[in-house]
């Protein structure tokens, strides 16, 4: 079977110089262009393009036919010359004007040494943290990628900086940082490149504007640090979660901020009350909020107490029945269509094909997914439930060549880390997602999942079924999606189209 034929021309892109690919819009074409590792498609030019390194020109060369491949590499090494002739020179002038916060630094100083993996990621070699002077006020950091015990020390540091472009840490030039790195990491394991001045400050200093709207936290007294160290471990006995923890404390901690003397047991229905009308008229607060505050005094004066005379005539709000935005299935293509990073892609796919929520996708393990019997599994869900859930063909595939690019060990989805990937990562890499493919702007993350159900129920899936897939513990709450439902209504006339008018 002969190759596609292509051609691979220099792209300067946003300041930074890839090969451009010129293909034919054919679906084989498409295929070898997407298997390759960090390629990215330019709505600007209106083509694909891969980073500017040997890796990707050789993977090209194997996928495809290059016409120009001959001019192309000679291209390729002449720029090559010229980037380390330029090198040469910058580090000479560099030796001929010295830093002026450290004249007395070695003259023969050099950057260390960035190489390239097969996903055309640079990243920093080496066994040795490498110090390199930046300016009066910062120095460089150079850490090997697989020292992960000193990227977390580097973490302690106040002040530090991550530059993602040039990978390394921007450290304050101050005594602090180190003795940090001293005592942490160890002299025998740094490549100083510079001399330290002896003059410099002992720490960093953050300042910080103050802002006038932000609330003066006030101390609680002794006894109602008490309650709500109780109420904690209350709610930590009866197996709720952190989130939920972290929310009744707030709640139960706001009451006593606005009675700051008062002796939490002794205050009574109507100062309680008195409480949550005040956090409605000035705070404005949402029925969602209002019933959590309900829900924590029924927690700390009803379960804890013992009070649930107290609590038990405080009204809640009426609920409100609201229909979840939901996308329709040639808006969930578009969506999926518009994200070409491979990792990106697997999230969103598996979320809308399975049902997840985002906090179960960032979750997942390796070993939960079982492929012999097209199936995930799903630990520990909202109410605390296990669950299994179906694993689509499409992205069973998709997954397959993810894992074989990524190679993770225990997250399904790990972060530079390799801990759990990041909720506000994923919420951004989905709002670029509906934003280039142009679809329902009001949809978040949390309506792939409603798109989900919808589409099941309009295919005809029993509802039961539909409430095991999303780990519902009472049907009515699956009964919603019945609702958002567009299929008879597809099928209904309005009276007006029997007139004729």
């Amino acid at each position: 079977m002969s190759k596609t034929s292509i051609q691979v021309q220099p792209l300067d892109h946003r300041g930074s110089r890839y090969l451009k690919i010129i293909s034919p819009n054919t679906t084989v074409a498409k295929q070898h262009i997407r298997s390759i590792a960090g390629r990215k498609w330019s709505q600007t030019h209106r083509c694909w393009y891969v980073p500017w390194t040997v890796v990707h020109l050789n993977q090209l060369i194997d996928l495809f036919s290059v016409q120009n491949e001959v001019s192309i590499k000679k291209i390729f090494f002449e720029n090559a010359i010229k980037r380390e002739q330029v090198s040469i020179s910058k580090i000479s002038q560099k030796q001929e004007k010295p830093n002026p916060w450290n004249k007395n630094q070695n003259k023969n100083i050099s950057l260390p040494v960035l190489k390239t993996d097969a996903r055309g990621v640079n990243f920093v070699a080496g066994n040795k943290c490498v110090l390199y002077p930046h300016n009066e006020y910062h120095f460089r950091v150079y850490i090997p990628f697989d020292k992960k015990g000193w990227i977390a020390t580097i973490k302690l540091i106040a002040g530090r900086q991550w530059q993602a472009e040039e990978k390394y840490w921007l450290l304050p030039n101050v005594k602090d940082s180190y003795r940090t790195l001293w005592s942490e990491i160890g002299k025998e394991w740094i490549d100083l490149r510079f001399r330290i001045n002896p003059n410099i400050a002992e720490s960093h200093v953050i300042v910080r504007k103050e802002n006038p709207k932000k609330r003066v936290l006030r101390s609680l007294t002794k006894m109602q640090q008490l309650a709500v160290t109780k109420l904690e471990e209350k709610l930590l006995l009866e197996g709720k979660r952190q989130q939920t923890i972290k929310s009744y404390r707030n709640c139960l901690i706001g009451l006593f901020y606005f009675y700051p003397n008062a002796i939490p047991s002794k205050l009574s229905r109507t100062e309680l009350e008195t409480y949550i009308v005040q956090k409605k008229k000035k705070d404005q607060i949402s029925d969602s909020y209002h019933n959590q505050i309900v829900n924590t005094l029924n927690a700390f004066y009803g379960r804890l107490l013992g009070q649930k005379a107290k609590i038990l005539k405080i009204d809640r709000p009426k609920r409100r029945e609201k229909l979840p935005n939901v996308l329709s299935e040639k808006e969930i293509e578009y969506l999926l269509n518009a994200v070409h990073n491979l990792k990106h892609k697997c999230m969103l796919l598996l979320i809308y094909s399975a049902g997840l929520r985002k906090g179960e996708l960032l979750r997942l393990r390796v070993r939960d997914l079982n492929v012999y019997r097209k199936c995930i599994f799903v630990k520990d869900t909202k109410g605390g439930k296990d669950r299994y859930t179906f694993l689509s063909d499409i992205a069973q595939n998709y997954l397959k060549e993810y894992k074989k690019q990524y190679k993770p060990k225990y997250w399904l989805f790990e972060g530079q880390t390799g801990n759990q990937y990041s909720a506000s990562s994923l919420q951004s890499i989905f709002c670029q997602a509906r934003q280039l493919s142009g679809v329902n702007p009001y949809v978040t993350i949390h309506g792939l999942r409603h798109s989900f159900a919808t589409h099941l129920v309009e295919r005809g899936v029993p509802l039961h079924v539909v409430r095991e897939l999303l780990g519902h513990s009472n049907i009515k709450t699956t009964e919603i999606y019945l609702h958002i439902s567009n299929k008879y209504r597809r099928e209904l006339k309005s009276p007006l189209d029997n007139l004729k008018v």
